[in-house]
């Protein structure tokens, strides 16, 4: 899960405000030895657009052609968030201009890379009359432009996640708003030509929504989120394409009251992970939540966990059957508690804690993790500062 707690301009109903919060405010703290690990992670200074400068995700194409997404707090009169997209050339970041339609606000969550030439960025933005609305931008070796999606509801919708099979087959996830506070599972696919909606199941009567995707070939993608009948339980919700259709996959729940799965990535058909975090009651905290397909069924695999009150996963990497990347974050009680970067790996055997960078002075946070191709080098973005907060973005 991208953790965009401090955006402003989001007129979400309420019922998504209340589970963006348990999501949010839920935590625990364990001790958990850190692994010495040859990966030293070195923080690389970033471009701030305005106040409240967030990155959410990030592309590697080579060590000199990196992507990131997000957003930032315009100044002066009408304050609304607006599209971020940085570049990395191999030596410095800078801001490359981006559409930002909505006059109340927009971002962009996640970016996927079909080539140098060719890259796609998804999010929000929120219209006149204060809607959210699904937003697509593609880059086209040049420039960034706007390319037509459908939201399938009047009561708006937005996209939080895209993954790349080919030029004329990506995927898109997300969620929309219907009748009233209901919240509903969203599938766009981009067939070379247009986006068009593909119809994905809704298991639970309130809340269904998916916040990350990954395909593996054109009939075979999973989707991982989230889901919330109004009563009991926030459950974890895993969806899959067979080619032909969305189903539901059945998923492992170990908290009590809540349970979230954020980004899944895959090695193989067989080795999928899948990351978020869970409410140990027992324990009144959030912990870690790593969940493995092994082909056949889920199960829930042990990660550490740093704090008592506050530990989640916003994405994970798996490179290989023994490289494995989580990262997150990991802080104390209330709103205004200090946070700090989490990163684990799993290295075939076990998750285990990396050293990670703090760099800002009471917040700290990770949203992605991605590996430069071709190469062992690792880099991973974020939010650092106080309240409003600016990026951080850091290689190893």
């Amino acid at each position: 899960m991208k953790i965009r707690r401090y955006t402003l301009f989001i007129a979400i109903p309420s019922l998504i405000l209340v589970l963006l919060a348990v999501f949010a405010a839920r935590t625990t703290n364990a001790k958990a030895a850190t692994a010495r690990s040859s990966c030293s992670w070195h923080v690389v200074s970033a471009p701030t657009a305005g106040q409240g400068t967030h990155l959410f995700d990030a592309a590697a194409l080579s060590s000199s052609d990196i992507w990131s997404v997000g957003e930032y707090l315009s100044t002066g009169s009408g304050k609304a968030t607006k599209t971020l997209i940085e570049h990395w050339d191999g030596s410095q970041w800078s801001i490359v201009p981006s559409p930002s339609v909505g006059p109340h606000g927009a971002y962009l969550d996640v970016i996927a890379a079909v080539s140098t030439n060719n890259l796609w960025a998804v999010g929000s933005y929120v219209d006149q009359s204060y809607t959210n609305q699904v937003l697509i931008e593609q880059w086209n070796g040049s420039q960034w432009s706007l390319v037509p999606s459908p939201t399938p509801s009047q009561e708006g919708g937005g996209l939080s996640s895209v993954t790349v099979i080919s030029a004329n087959d990506i995927w898109a996830v997300g969620s929309y708003y219907s009748n009233g506070a209901t919240n509903y599972t969203l599938a766009e696919h981009w067939d070379g030509s247009r986006w068009s909606i593909v119809s994905t199941p809704n298991p639970r009567r309130v809340g269904n929504f998916l916040n990350s995707v990954v395909a593996l070939s054109s009939n075979d993608v999973w989707a991982v989120g989230g889901s919330f009948s109004g009563v009991g339980a926030a459950l974890t919700l895993v969806e899959h394409w067979d080619g032909s259709r969305w189903s539901v996959v059945n998923s492992l729940n170990p908290g009590a009251a809540s349970n979230y799965l954020g980004s899944v990535s895959a090695v193989s058909a067989n080795n999928i992970w899948a990351v978020g975090d869970y409410y140990n009651r027992h324990k009144s905290g959030t912990e870690t939540l790593v969940e493995h397909w092994d082909g056949s069924q889920w199960s829930v695999a042990n990660s550490p966990n740093v704090s008592k009150v506050k530990n989640s996963f916003s994405q994970v990497a798996a490179l290989s059957a023994t490289n494995i990347w989580a990262v997150g974050y990991t802080g104390g009680q209330g709103r205004f508690a200090p946070e700090h970067t989490l990163i684990e790996h799993w290295d075939g055997t076990n998750w285990r804690i990396v050293s990670s960078p703090n760099p800002g002075p009471n917040y700290n946070i990770l949203n992605a993790v991605t590996r430069v191709p071709g190469s062992k080098q690792m880099w991973t973005i974020g939010t650092e500062g106080l309240y409003y907060g600016d990026p951080l973005t850091a290689y190893c």
